[in-house]
C-alpha cells in the first residue's frame, strides 16, 4: 500500500529550560551551535544504518531535534577539503576530473604545467563546491522520477542534500584509495558507493521492493549526470571566458 505525504502544517511544542551560564554550559552552547556534542555522530550513524527513517523524521513533528542537512554538507565537505589538502591529493583529484570530463584521461595532459594552468585553477579551487551542484540537479531528476509519490521539490532538494553530505563522509573514509591505488581505482569505488548509497536511501525511504529502487536510482544517477555534466561545461566556458 503507497504511503501518502504528510499533511502540513504540524504544531510542534517544545518547552525550554533556562539555566543559570556555567563555563560547563557555555561550552556546551559553543558545541551546541554546530550540534556537534551529540547530534553530528547521530546523525551520521542513522543515516548509514536506516536514512529513511531519518529523513522522514526530519520531514515531520522531530524536525527540530535533527541535524539540519545544510550543515551536515558543510561539515562534511570542509572535513574532506582538510583531508584531501593533508594528504596532499587535491590536485590530483582535480587532474584526474579535468582528464574525464575531457575524455582524453590524465595522460592527454601530461607535459603541461597543471598548478599554472587556468583549467586546473578552476577545477583546484572549486572542486567541491562544483559538487554541490550535484545537489539540485540530483533532487530535480529524482523529483520526475518519484513525482507520483506526493513530495515537492523542496523535500526531494533535502534528501539530495542529506545522500551528498554523506557522499562527502564517505570521500573521507576512502581516501586512502588514490593514495595507494590511484585515482581510477578510487573513482571506481566511489560510483559504487554513490550508486549502492543512493540505493539504499531511496528504497528506506519510499519503501519500494529493492530492483525498483535500484533501477528508480540508476535513472537518477544517469540522469544527474548527464544534466550536471552540460552545466559544468556551460560553468567551465563562462569561467574561461571572464
Amino acid at each position: 500500500m503507497e504511503e501518502k505525504a504528510t499533511k502540513y502544517p504540524l504544531v510542534h511544542q517544545e518547552e525550554k529550560l533556562i539555566e543559570r551560564i556555567t563555563f560547563g554550559k557555555f561550552l556546551r552552547d559553543v558545541l551546541a551551535v554546530f550540534n556537534l556534542e551529540k547530534g553530528y555522530l547521530a546523525t551520521l550513524k542513522n543515516l548509514i544504518i536506516q536514512p529513511g527513517a531519518l529523513i522522514r523524521a526530519y520531514f515531520e513533528a522531530s524536525r527540530f531535534k535533527q541535524f539540519h542537512p545544510l550543515r551536515l554538507l558543510l561539515i562534511n565537505t570542509t572535513l574532506a577539503l582538510l583531508i584531501c589538502n593533508y594528504f596532499d591529493i587535491g590536485e590530483g583529484m582535480a587532474k584526474y576530473s579535468f582528464g574525464q570530463l575531457t575524455s582524453g584521461g590524465v595522460n592527454s595532459i601530461e607535459g603541461i604545467d597543471f598548478s599554472e594552468s587556468r583549467i586546473s585553477d578552476f577545477f583546484y579551487r572549486w572542486y567541491n563546491l562544483m559538487n554541490w551542484l550535484y545537489i539540485p540537479v540530483g533532487a530535480l531528476v529524482a523529483f520526475l522520477v518519484y513525482r507520483k509519490k506526493g513530495f515537492n521539490l523542496a523535500e526531494h532538494f533535502v534528501i539530495s542534500t542529506f545522500i551528498n553530505a554523506m557522499i562527502q563522509f564517505f570521500q573521507i573514509v576512502v581516501i586512502f584509495v588514490p593514495v595507494i591505488w590511484g585515482f581510477e581505482i578510487y573513482s571506481f569505488v566511489a560510483f559504487i558507493l554513490m550508486l549502492t548509497y543512493y540505493t539504499w536511501v531511496y528504497n528506506s525511504f519510499f519503501k519500494e521492493k529493492l530492483m525498483v529502487s535500484f533501477l528508480k536510482t540508476l535513472l537518477i544517477v544517469l540522469g544527474s549526470s548527464f544534466a550536471y555534466t552540460i552545466i559544468y561545461y556551460f560553468i567551465l566556458g563562462i569561467y574561461m571566458t571572464t
